[in-house]
């Protein structure tokens, strides 16, 4: 079965001439059951979800970094779910029509990378070099840490309008 035939049997319209990798959308009161979905995309050949019926999806590729994600204090199944609605679960994603502006709507970088899509501008602010967005271990460190001062806002998947307003 094809990726393609997969999220469409989840309800999951595939566009595959788009520059992201999967953008769901996870909703708090939606994360109750698993469901493990193999996908087989790539940078090379990206997939966008536009609609998503089911967003309790953990990708099968983010269960290899399930035991780095669940060594952190913090929900484990949203950071899980939230891995796999970022990146898919691959280390090398790169979604370059992130385009990041500072307080004056001046484009500062662009790019989200890594297994949580982090903000090209957060190595810096974090204390870590730009290359170790690519680095599973390190992004999930930053992921971690930018959760602990914001939350699961600053990620796209994560819609929770009780907490993101």
């Amino acid at each position: 079965m094809t990726y393609t035939t997969i999220l469409a049997k989840l309800g999951i319209t595939v566009f595959a001439s788009f520059p992201l990798l999967f953008t769901p959308t996870i909703r708090e009161e939606e994360l109750v059951d698993t469901v493990i979905v193999p996908v087989v995309a790539s940078t090379t050949s990206p997939v966008v979800a536009k609609k998503i019926k089911k967003s309790n999806i953990i990708q099968e590729d983010c269960l290899k970094y399930k035991e780095l994600i669940a060594s952190y204090d913090w929900p484990y199944e949203i950071a899980m779910k939230v891995c796999s609605g970022e990146s898919g679960g691959n280390p090398g994603a790169i979604n370059w029509a992130d385009k990041h502006k500072n307080s004056r709507g001046e484009i500062i970088c662009v790019s989200s990378r890594g297994l949580f899509q982090i903000a090209c501008f957060y190595p810096n602010k974090l204390g870590y070099e730009y290359d170790d967005l690519l680095i599973p271990s390190k992004n999930i460190e930053m992921a971690y840490k930018i959760w602990q001062t914001q939350g699961w806002c600053p990620w796209s998947v994560y819609k929770n309008t009780d907490e993101c307003g």
